[in-house]
């Protein structure tokens, strides 16, 4: 391919083939570069991409009161008392630590854990029940995900010791077993038992399902709004904001973010660092070349086309090197082998290895072909 760009592309080949370590030198670092950032990136979109679609697809309540503070518990009472309201229940965000074996090693793992009301379950929230029944949720059960009983070896009618966000010790019976774990929480208490082991005593947010039609719906949005306004910063919506829901969640990723960012800002100048000094053994080639009669644009043309096939070989290779790790987290994740990558993801990834390429190429060949060629063949090596 490089051969058939011209003149300056045959000498971009025929230094590739003529050198290959120093290709496979400038190409290595882009490769680990490129696969490491888009293994660890697009996992964390992948799982957030699959909390985003569980949260819409699991919210099935009419309406939600949400307050930046917590919701009043007094808000839930007052909504299940409008004539309008079939059920309501408020739900309570907390963690509990959970003790189970990995490997044969006893080891402690944080799960996201929430509180509702079992009677209200099915109306409003839709946790995709695998096994059991969360309507059995009582003070001593527990509803687990598919992710939080596979990691603990748990099974619907299995036990097991649970710590509280308060540290309070809870020795709780499995209940049932549910697959939208990723879009709301792993563990999931019956309301009042997660409530009373919080620190401020509030709802998150307070889950409406209404009865009736139009004409019952806009009463029910009246009735809403007299409660709310009763309680300043309470706020009704017509559903659950999913980055309100999934806010935890990306304060992780972005946490991994810029642990990448710092490996990645160090591969960086692996790779700006390798191709300068490739570049800088070089000067003596680009003496020869401009005695022999090339121009220094048709120097930099040949090194333009030199690093285009180090960043085609760096990009394709790492990409090709994430797919198998981003296959497994997305079979982990949603049940397939596609992970959920931007639209512009790898296309950003491409274009930051090619400028760490090319900067680290192209600066030294302009600072190198400024010095006439006799200085550079007459200076020692």
């Amino acid at each position: 391919m490089l051969r058939r760009t011209g003149v300056t592309g045959g000498l971009a080949a025929a230094n590739t083939r003529a050198d290959a370590h120093r290709f496979a030198g400038a190409v290595t670092p882009l490769i680990l570069a490129v696969s490491f950032a888009a293994t660890v990136v697009f996992a964390q979109t992948t799982a957030l991409e699959e909390a985003a679609d569980q949260t819409r697809a699991g919210l099935v309540a009419d309406r939600v009161l949400t307050s930046a503070g917590g919701v009043e518990p007094g808000v839930v009472e007052r909504v299940r008392d409008l004539p309008q309201v079939e059920t309501a229940t408020g739900l309570v965000r907390s963690e509990a630590v959970a003790v189970g074996s990995m490997l044969g090693e006893e080891t402690s793992t944080v799960f996201q854990a929430q509180g509702l009301d079992p009677r209200a379950l099915g109306r409003t929230v839709d946790l995709d029940v695998r096994d059991g029944d969360p309507a059995r949720l009582r003070p001593g059960t527990v509803a687990v995900s598919a992710r939080a009983a596979s990691l603990l070896d748990l099974d619907v009618g299995g036990g097991t010791v649970l710590w509280l966000g308060d540290g309070t010790r809870v020795e709780a019976e499995v209940v049932a077993v549910y697959e939208r774990g990723t879009g709301f929480a792993d563990l999931t208490f019956d309301h009042d038992t997660l409530l009373a082991h919080t620190t401020d005593r509030r709802d998150t947010t307070v889950l409406v399902a209404a009865t009736g039609g139009a004409e019952a719906g806009k009463k029910l949005d009246e009735g809403l709004a007299d409660i709310a306004a009763r309680y300043p910063g309470t706020v009704v919506r017509a559903d659950l904001a999913v980055r309100d829901q999934l806010r935890e969640q990306e304060a992780n990723a972005w946490v991994n973010y810029l642990v990448v960012g710092i490996i990645i800002a160090y591969t960086g100048v692996t790779v700006v660092n390798t191709q300068a000094m490739n570049t800088a053994t070089r000067r003596r080639e680009f003496a020869l070349l401009r005695l022999a009669g090339a121009h220094p644009r048709q120097v930099r043309r040949m090194m333009r086309r030199e690093t285009l096939a180090v960043v085609t070989a760096g990009v394709v290779i790492g990409t090709a090197a994430c797919l198998l790790p981003l296959a497994l987290v997305a079979l982990a994740v949603n049940g397939t082998v596609v992970p959920g990558i931007p639209p512009l993801g790898l296309p950003a990834v491409a274009a930051t290895a090619a400028v760490l390429a090319a900067a680290g190429t192209m600066i030294p060949t302009r600072l190198l072909l400024r010095i006439p060629p006799a200085e550079t063949l007459g200076a020692r090596e």
